[in-house]
């Protein structure tokens, strides 16, 4: 049976990811440049997401980074009032609500039973290099992707901690 969150090592940096991005969509990479020309600030909690997700986590073999993305700017160029103020945050949540969404009813399980949940508020990257050997699990596939039911964990809980780790960016500056 095929799953819809998917690993995968993970090997590209933020910037190969967006790189990637553009080439695979190159009918939206424009949308995101005007995006990111009108709106500068968004590029650093953009690319807080992106490390957030990585490229490890994918749906359908297809990163799910990209997905998001994709999804966040078609949803901006699809907007009646582009221009205005609400853009930035329409964007923003576009983009993190998919993942939310995706994500917030899955756990990932490596062999001796440590959990990645994404309300935890830890890097998928950052969860494998906390432990080298999940690495080597991934390649021989033994981390488990599971269901997780939790009432705890909502899709609006899931991306309010999305966007709060996007937002870190906005308080250190």
């Amino acid at each position: 049976m095929t799953q819809i969150i998917q690993l995968a090592l993970s090997t590209s940096s933020v910037d190969e990811m967006l790189e990637q991005w553009r080439t695979t969509c190159p009918n939206l990479s424009p949308t995101l440049t005007l995006f990111l020309i009108e709106y500068p600030e968004a590029e650093i909690p953009l690319e807080l997401f992106a490390y957030y997700l990585s490229d490890a986590l994918g749906v359908f073999d297809e990163p799910l980074f990209g997905i998001c993305l994709a999804q966040a700017i078609k949803n901006y160029e699809h907007s009646d009032l582009q221009g205005d103020e609400l853009d930035y945050d329409r964007f923003f949540e576009a983009l993190t609500y998919i993942a939310a969404d995706l994500l917030h009813n899955i756990k990932i399980e490596d062999q001796q039973g440590a959990e990645w949940r994404v309300v935890d508020g830890i890097h998928i990257t950052d969860w494998f290099v906390l432990n080298p050997t999940r690495l080597k699990q991934l390649e021989i596939q033994k981390i488990k992707i599971e269901p997780l039911f939790s009432e705890r964990q909502t899709v609006r809980r899931v991306q309010q901690m999305l966007k709060n780790k996007m937002c870190l960016a906005d308080e250190i500056e």
